[in-house]
């Protein structure tokens, strides 16, 4: 019995495609359908992938900026440290 997949979105979970709940959805779902799909196979079991909504695709992409920039912060003033005279 091959394992089934299905996707839903975490604004509309009755059944709604995701694509209708946020345009990238669409977009994740082409990319990730085959991989999960053959991951579900191999288990034998039905996944559900839950599709981000777009307030929380912001907050991820915010977060990785935030994180982002005080990684080269510190990496900028480590560097401009070791290149100030003595």
């Amino acid at each position: 019995m091959p394992g089934t997949l299905s996707m839903r979105c975490s604004r509309n979970p009755d059944g709604a495609g995701p694509a209708s709940c946020c345009p990238p959805a669409g977009l994740v779902r082409t990319i990730v359908l085959a991989p999960v799909s053959r991951l579900a196979g191999l288990y034998e079991r039905a996944f559900n992938v839950l599709a981000l909504n777009a307030a929380e695709s912001l907050s991820i992409i915010e977060t990785g900026i935030g994180l982002g920039l005080i990684g080269s912060s510190i990496a900028a003033t480590r560097h401009m440290r070791r290149l100030e005279p003595r």
